[in-house]
């Protein structure tokens, strides 16, 4: 493990931008807090990358453009670690957007929404 995060932050050192670095460490993260962190940082730069698809004046079908995956599984993982912190509220708003960016669901945002809040792991 400890050399996958060595080469995974060797990689952002060259891009700073890449989503999928952000997850891959989240998924390693010593804490839930360390966790939600990294995922805002992947969810913030998806964000600015897919803002003209987000603000309505580009489209893209969302699951079948194989780049929109790391982001969208961000905001899953970031939604997850929001439920585990008892945010529920902000959780939802994850899982939401991500069935309005793709109704059928291919990442199971309706099963988290259906899953009881509270604090644990969900």
């Amino acid at each position: 493990m400890l050399g996958q995060q060595r080469a995974i932050t060797q990689r952002q050192g060259y891009d700073r931008e890449n989503i999928e670095a952000y997850t891959v460490l989240a998924e390693h993260a010593q804490s839930v807090g360390e966790r939600v962190a990294l995922l805002r940082e992947a969810v913030r730069i998806g964000n600015r990358l897919w803002a003209p698809v987000l603000e309505g004046s580009e489209t893209v079908d969302w699951w079948r453009d194989l780049g929109t995956r790391p982001f969208m599984r961000a905001i899953l993982a970031y939604g997850q670690a929001l439920a585990e912190m008892d945010m529920p509220e902000h959780a939802e708003q994850c899982f939401k957007a991500l069935l309005v960016m793709q109704p059928s669901d291919s990442l199971g945002a309706a099963a988290e929404l259906s899953k009881p809040s509270g604090p644990g792991p969900r």
